[in-house]
């Protein structure tokens, strides 16, 4: 199955749940939209800036090791 069938299969998937599940019925409304979300304001008035890939991966897992 390639992966536009398997993305369909979801969504019915997600729909079929909306029908008896509130929190499902929200999912459920937003398949298929995409949101653009930026971070302009963030940089320019928190000072926020990303990380590098491979220090926040290996953050990541020395964290779920410490337990």
């Amino acid at each position: 199955m390639d992966r536009q069938n398997r993305d369909l299969d979801r969504e019915a998937e997600v729909r079929a749940a909306a029908e008896s599940d509130p929190a499902m019925r929200e999912a459920a409304a937003r398949l298929g939209r995409v949101r653009v979300i930026r971070t302009e304001k963030a940089r320019r008035v928190l000072g926020w800036r990303t990380r590098p890939v491979g220090e926040t991966v290996a953050d990541t897992a020395r964290g779920l090791l410490a337990g």
